[in-house]
């Protein structure tokens, strides 16, 4: 730990961005005029988004809202140092480093919650009735899970409860999707066509006020929210034995981080870190709980948010792994994979894809792939069959 002096203005993106939203809103003389605002931020930009909600930023020195939406994709419950001194706007907690810098940070859920800890109850965003409430998305990866704590947003602060987003607030779980590009051959699955089912469904709402899909995340309920230890993956010698997830602990900067984002303890003081739960899994190994794209519907392999580095290490958190599943039966009895086999699923490319087509249809119905993504979407599907079994 050193002193350090002369910090930098930090914190002006925020203001900036609510500033330009309002003068495209409100200013008639605004050369870009526009009569709603919807936001997306992805990773640290979703994390930036979550501390804009949080300090207020969505109603301009007017009083008068600035986005009518705001998405957040893959920051689990994050936050950020985007508006304190000494800020480091890039640095992210993970499983082996930083634990105790401040991004993971109470509140986590949009409505209101209580910390029985710290004896705090708060909510990252308004009441539902205030001026500035949006309507929001949040679409997690498998990855976020393990890495980002995302089961934090939709449960409880004991653990013990779900909170699941509903009326202005929804949750899309991308089952199985994951942070990086796999090195085995075989593509992981592509959440772009529900992103882009999604992105429809956000400025439909916002536009026609059509409501989108309910939310769709893992819960304790159901028994599709697990700890860790209780994640039942298949036995097969190629999948690993899963690590422990990223754990949010309660982090204390000194009685100034809350009002003025100043940090008197570094480092701080580590409390208790917050119960958090990861999605089970099917028989395959893949995740269930949430929206099940074509790639976890008619698999081909098991997709895994997380990998094993060769020297046997603790997995980095944006490594992802794909198993293909078993071609023959013969080859999971030699291999002791208790997975079934391509030829016991399916028999034939022709029967696969009869398959993918029925599960293409279902999630153009439940609203998760858009009609004219369907073919495109059913291509990819072979291609990925082919990775696996080979051929052209």
């Amino acid at each position: 730990v050193y002193r350090a002096r002369d910090p930098r203005i930090v914190g002006l993106g925020l203001a900036v961005v609510r500033d330009v939203m309002s003068y495209a809103r409100y200013d008639l003389d605004s050369a870009f005029p526009t009569g709603s605002g919807v936001a997306f931020g992805a990773g640290a930009g979703g994390r930036f988004l979550r501390q804009f909600l949080y300090e207020g930023f969505n109603v301009d020195e007017g009083g008068r809202p600035v986005f009518d939406a705001v998405w957040v994709h893959g920051a689990g419950a994050g936050r950020g140092q985007f508006n304190a001194r000494f800020a480091q706007p890039g640095r992210v907690p993970s499983r082996g480093t930083d634990h105790g810098h401040p991004v993971d940070l109470f509140p986590f859920t949009t409505s209101l919650q209580f910390d029985p800890v710290s004896g705090r109850s708060l909510g990252l965003l308004p009441g539902v009735d205030e001026v500035g409430r949006p309507r929001t998305f949040a679409t997690h990866r498998g990855h976020d899970f393990w890495a980002r704590g995302a089961a934090l947003t939709h449960t409880s602060v004991d653990g013990l409860r779900d909170v699941v987003p509903e009326g202005p607030d929804r949750a899309y779980h991308l089952a199985s999707t994951l942070a990086g590009s796999s090195a085995m051959g075989v593509p992981g699955p592509d959440p772009r066509w529900t992103l882009r089912a999604l992105a429809v469904a956000m400025l439909d709402w916002v536009d026609g006020d059509t409501p989108p899909p309910p939310s769709r995340v893992p819960t304790i309920g159901e028994g599709t929210l697990v700890p860790s230890g209780g994640v039942a993956y298949p036995a097969a010698e190629s999948i690993p034995s899963a690590p422990t997830p990223h754990l949010v602990s309660r982090v204390d900067h000194g009685n100034r981080f809350d009002t003025d984002r100043v940090i008197d303890r570094e480092p701080p003081e580590l409390g208790p870190a917050f119960p958090t739960g990861v999605p089970q899994v099917d028989g395959l190994g893949n995740e269930l709980g949430g929206v099940r794209g074509l790639e976890i519907r008619v698999p081909v392999a098991t997709y895994l948010p997380w990998a094993v580095v060769e020297d046997g290490s603790p997995f980095r958190d944006g490594d992802p792994a794909v198993v293909p599943l078993p071609l023959t039966n013969a080859e999971a009895g030699l291999r002791g994979d208790t997975r079934p086999s391509l030829q016991y699923l399916y028999g034939s490319e022709a029967a696969f894809l009869a398959r993918v087509r029925a599960a293409a249809a279902a999630l153009v119905a439940e609203g998760f792939l858009l009609e004219e993504d369907r073919e495109a979407a059913i291509a990819q599907a072979r291609e990925r069959w082919l990775a696996v079994v080979g051929g052209g």
